[in-house]
């Protein structure tokens, strides 16, 4: 992938925003559409550095076992991935206007689709695993709302037993003194 990368940075600029002598060499390209491409391919290289960079905190998130944190961290997966397609989409269209091969393009996007790739499983991790912690929220918290239910009826029942002594004992004086009803 880092490879496909380079070869395309060869071709078209660096990371750090120089132009490289292949893209100084290059006949027929327009100087702007030279520096929009350094924009782009700038950018990539952010995003993918991004990319990578939140990738590396999945670990710890997931440790964790926060679903608010792992919620976070996806959403941000996510909106990062959208923004290298986004770009990546537009450095393909930018090459294919500058004459390159759909062939060389294609083995240039198979680098970033593999990181794309590598961070959507990581985000289908991540639902799968908020999936489980929310079941087993909700486990708790139906059990804990069944202990509740069993502690009112024990309370019930008790309240009912000391009412039902209550009336026996209220009979039983009734009648010792003869005032039966």
């Amino acid at each position: 992938m880092l490879k496909a990368i380079g070869r395309f940075l060869t071709q078209t600029g660096t990371s750090d925003g120089t132009v490289s002598e292949t893209t100084k060499q290059s006949k027929g390209v327009r100087p702007e559409a030279r520096t929009t491409m350094e924009a782009l391919t700038s950018e990539l290289d952010v995003q993918l550095k991004i990319l990578t960079f939140n990738r590396e905190k999945t670990k710890g998130i997931l440790e964790k076992a926060n679903s608010e944190g792992i919620e976070r961290h996806r959403e941000a997966l996510r909106a990062t991935v959208k923004k290298v397609e986004s770009v990546k989409t537009q450095i393909e269209k930018a090459k294919l206007e500058s004459g390159v091969q759909v062939d060389d393009l294609a083995e240039w996007s198979a680098g970033v689709k593999a990181q794309q790739a590598t961070a959507d499983e990581e985000i289908t991790y991540l639902s799968e695993t908020l999936v489980q912690i929310n079941y087993k929220t909700n486990l708790q918290a139906k059990k804990g709302e069944e202990e509740l239910a069993e502690r009112d009826r024990d309370k019930q029942l008790q309240f009912e037993r000391v009412q039902l002594e209550q009336k026996l004992e209220f009979g039983r004086r009734c009648k010792k003194r003869g005032k039966v009803k």
